[in-house]
């Protein structure tokens, strides 16, 4: 009908613009909102269903007042040249954000005819037995082995198959939180050792410390996405749970309540997206998404860096 006609017409000229970003979108071989455009439509549909109280120009409505007054209340105790530059770091950290975000953006994009070219191998390739998985066939080594698989890819299956089962078992623990040095650094065997020792569950009254992102408090159901893809069951007013989150990530913001991450730091994406939108982030927080489950009421305070569990 029309209104499906015009969102399919408007959706095209969005992933004309857009469609270079996706999750981990600096990896060759990583999903796009152009060669995988269900990750769009699921933020798109998860965005829909926010109620309009839930507006980033309502929540900011007195954010400026605020910042005035923390200025205010902070510039008077400072000496000359500590206020000068105060002053200009007060000036420069928004055109300093959005520069950032910026340059990230048109360096993504001009890799983009990159992931085009290789997906198109990896596609040829497989015609010839090949792996169709653009993710597997980035298991091998460019230096070395790219030339001989898309001469023979059949005769790299095997090796594929066997690195991606790694890949697999990296991906189901959780590395430590800090890596010292070279020495510290554990292999897969210890890390499933020490994953079979852990205890992650959380119980009524725990707190779970973190580092304060984006300043507020807010409550709501816990929310677990470990893929922006495998969001479908976010609800507006959860709390979005996930390990870390990057520009594929930002519609999912949109409805939920509060944003806990495991990793992060004062400029990251979780911090920044958080304070554009008004709602609290908790980053650094180690092992959130094993340790919280789907469904569990807690307590986000972005100022104090905390998560709260009120009810299992």
């Amino acid at each position: 009908d029309a209104d499906s006609m015009a969102f399919a017409t408007a959706f095209d000229g969005f992933v004309a613009e857009h469609g270079h970003r996706g999750p981990n979108d600096w990896e060759l071989s990583s999903r796009t909102w152009e060669n995988t455009p269900e990750l769009a439509l699921t933020a798109i549909d998860r965005m829909r269903l926010a109620e309009s109280d839930l507006s980033p120009s309502q929540r900011l409505g007195d954010d400026e007042a605020k910042r005035e007054a923390a200025i205010a209340e902070v510039r008077p105790h400072l000496k000359l040249m500590d206020k000068m530059n105060f002053d200009k770091a007060v000036d420069a950290v928004g055109i300093w954000s959005q520069a950032r975000e910026a340059t990230r953006d048109r360096a993504v994009r001009c890799s983009l005819s990159f992931k085009r070219l290789y997906r198109e191998m990896v596609r040829r390739a497989a015609e010839r037995g090949g792996d169709p998985d653009p993710l597997g066939v980035a298991m091998l080594r460019p230096s070395d082995e790219w030339a001989p698989y898309f001469e023979n890819p059949s005769a790299f299956r095997s090796v594929i198959d066997e690195r991606m089962a790694l890949r697999d078992r990296f991906a189901g623990v959780e590395p430590p939180f800090f890596i010292e040095g070279q020495a510290e650094v554990p292999g897969i065997d210890q890390l499933e050792a020490n994953a079979s020792e852990e205890t992650s569950t959380v119980s009524v009254g725990d707190v779970l410390a973190g580092d304060a992102g984006s300043s507020g408090v807010a409550q709501g159901r816990v929310r677990v996405v470990m893929d922006p893809a495998d969001a479908t069951d976010l609800e507006p007013g959860e709390v979005l749970v996930a390990p870390l989150t990057d520009p594929a990530w930002t519609p999912l913001f949109l409805p939920a309540a509060a944003v806990v991450v495991n990793v992060g730091a004062f400029m990251s994406h979780a911090v920044i997206v958080s304070r554009e939108l008004a709602i609290p982030c908790v980053v650094a927080v180690e092992g959130a998404t094993s340790a919280l489950r789907d469904g569990m009421l807690v307590e986000v305070d972005g100022t104090a860096g905390t998560v709260t569990v009120l009810d299992g």
